[in-house]
């Protein structure tokens, strides 16, 4: 399991335990890691929603898209 993915699984109980705020700063990382990772975008995505950053959210979901299809 690679380190980015690691991050991934980690960021979810972070989202569930102690907030979104700590889980999308684990996603973030995660996608810096691996920057073709389209999941990672779709994790910073939701907890951008759930922080009520509705632009950012929307924007980390497009990109995902935009990386789902290469």
């Amino acid at each position: 399991m690679t380190r980015a993915r690691i991050l991934i699984v980690l960021s979810v109980f972070a989202l569930l335990l102690a907030g979104s705020a700590a889980a999308l700063a684990d996603y973030r990382e995660a996608f810096r890691l691996k920057p073709a990772d389209h999941e990672a975008c779709i994790r910073c995505g939701h907890a951008n929603f759930q922080l009520k950053r509705y632009r950012d959210a929307l924007s980390d979901y497009t990109r995902a898209i935009e990386l789902a299809r290469d």
